[in-house]
């Protein structure tokens, strides 16, 4: 089976995301000659000069506003592997799409146009997608073509980032700079020869180096199992780690209750469990641990919180597919895109752990009195 690779790409609206998406899918052949030759027609009739984006722009909106409006995933094979491209909005209005492709990302692509440089929706998606698990990012500073493939263009842009990145050092496991430009498809495939002083490897090729150093597994951790939900006599879930053993004795948390596991179907990381002990009606937001110090239970929890809009009195919280009702002691002055460090309390008890050891029981999604989307949170 084909290990297949997310990449989120993120940055300005206007540093070439979709433009290199696109052409990255013409180069290793991943879109059909006929979508290539759609995509020339429509932009024909628009009296636009094609560009690689209109694979990726299939709305006649997108194609006429040039702004895209959605999460798109592309998928391109390459080599012995396969890279999902989650091309997500530049746009600071579409915060919640950026969320949403971000989220199970391996790597985060970074574009940065040479002519704009390092700017502040790019610097904002930066620090929301380290927030959100990211760790290890591949800077491709693209529009080389615009300043004829000079070394001198791109010395303020790397001195930038770097300054930017120093306070996230902490939470930055590998970085990596790239060049070249995505339309005219130089140092994508194969080193540009145009850009004579970069000695590294084109794009591709640092993806794909990566994703093989990065091909770690750790069979020994003990079992852990987020509950989603019931279906007659069985439980539905996914692994987090570890392994199934079948007839053997596990803890439903935060019940803290001893149960075993008779029957067990497990397709990927997805799993349905017949367990013995167990209200079945109400197991939503639960988890199964082989090891009760695995994870921590409370009804306060210690998170760091990014909100679109101000935060009110009390709000919701979606964790491990149930919601629940929190409040926060703090008064905040800021009106948009809020950074929060506090205690939050919540209206029952959850089984967690810190996001820096589990991921996957140590995030939460925001929502408003109303239920609407307002931001995500991380607990510490």
């Amino acid at each position: 089976m084909i290990n297949i690779y997310k990449i989120v790409v993120i940055g300005d609206k206007d540093a070439g995301k979709s433009t290199l998406i696109g052409k990255i899918a013409m180069l290793t052949k991943a879109v059909s000659k006929a979508r290539i030759k759609e995509s020339k027609n429509e932009s024909k009739k628009l009296g636009k000069k094609f560009e690689p984006a209109f694979i990726l722009d299939v709305f006649k909106e997108e194609r006429e506003k040039g702004l895209t409006i959605d999460t798109t995933a592309v998928e391109v094979p390459y080599k012995d592997v396969a890279f999902q491209f989650i091309d997500v909005p530049g746009h600071e209005s579409l915060i919640k799409n950026m969320l949403t492709g971000a989220s199970n990302a391996k790597v985060g692509l970074v574009v940065i146009s040479v002519k704009e440089g390092l700017t502040r929706e790019t610097k904002l998606h930066i620090k929301l997608a380290n927030m959100l698990g990211i760790n290890n990012f591949i800077f491709f500073i693209n529009k080389m073509d615009k300043c004829y493939y000079s070394k001198d263009a791109i010395i303020e842009i790397f001195r930038g980032v770097n300054i930017f990145l120093i306070p996230l050092f902490n939470g930055i496991k590998y970085i990596k700079f790239n060049y070249g430009s995505a339309l005219k498809g130089e140092n994508i495939m194969k080193p540009s020869k145009k850009i004579w002083w970069y000695k590294g490897r084109p794009l591709m090729e640092d993806l794909y180096a990566f994703v093989k150093d990065d091909e770690k597994t750790n069979e020994n951790m003990s079992t852990i199992i987020s509950l989603q939900g019931a279906f007659e006599n069985k439980v539905f879930g996914k692994v987090i780690s570890g392994d199934i053993k079948q007839n053997k004795y596990y803890y439903l948390m935060p019940d803290n209750k001893k149960v075993s596991i008779d029957e067990y179907n497990k397709n990927g990381s997805s799993v349905s469990l017949k367990i013995s002990q167990s209200d079945k009606t109400d197991i939503s937001g639960k988890v199964l641990v082989e090891n009760k110090n695995d994870i921590m239970v409370s009804d306060e929890i210690n998170a760091k919180m990014f909100f679109i809009k101000k935060p009110e009195n009390y709000f919701y919280i979606s964790f491990l597919g149930k919601t629940y009702k929190a409040t926060l002691n703090i008064n905040e002055n800021g009106k948009n895109f809020i950074f929060i460090d506090s205690i939050i309390k919540i209206d029952n008890k959850i089984a967690y752990q810190s996001f820096s050891k589990i991921k996957d029981i140590g995030r939460f999604v925001i929502y408003d009195k109303d239920l609407k989307f307002n931001g995500f949170g991380i607990i510490k």
